[in-house]
């Protein structure tokens, strides 16, 4: 017999990071929930911009280095190819723009406090 338990719908989650190691971990880890459904990885802006257009996901998580600028040009154009999306910009040893941060994504996470305030961002449970 089979559980007739609905189960929750799952968020749809791009990630972008230059680094692939960066993308694989946080994809990963992202994974790991069963609450998210990650739908594209990306390294640039080029293939960024592609995944938001072709898949629509309900938030991007972005490294704040993925651009070499910070992350601010990406995090523009990102928000203005996605405006339903939230951005969520992960934060390394102050290598991003701050006050564009914090004025464009929909939040800003520390990256010495990942995976946790990634889950909680998300609103979905950590893994055990």
């Amino acid at each position: 017999m089979q559980d007739a338990t609905p189960r929750p719908a799952l968020t749809d989650v791009a990630v972008v990071a230059a680094d692939r190691r960066v993308r694989e971990s946080l994809a990963s880890v992202l994974a790991a929930t069963g609450r998210v459904q990650v739908v594209w990885t990306a390294a640039d802006q080029r293939a960024a911009l592609a995944c938001v257009a072709l898949r629509r996901p309900t938030v991007v998580v972005l490294d704040a280095r993925a651009d070499g600028s910070g992350g601010s040009e990406l995090l523009r154009s990102l928000r203005e190819q996605a405006p339903g999306a939230r951005i969520l910009v992960v934060e390394w040893d102050g290598a991003g723009d701050l006050s564009l941060a914090a004025e464009a994504a929909d939040g800003v996470l520390d990256a010495s406090a990942l995976p946790g305030a990634l889950f909680a961002a998300l609103g979905v449970p950590a893994t055990d």
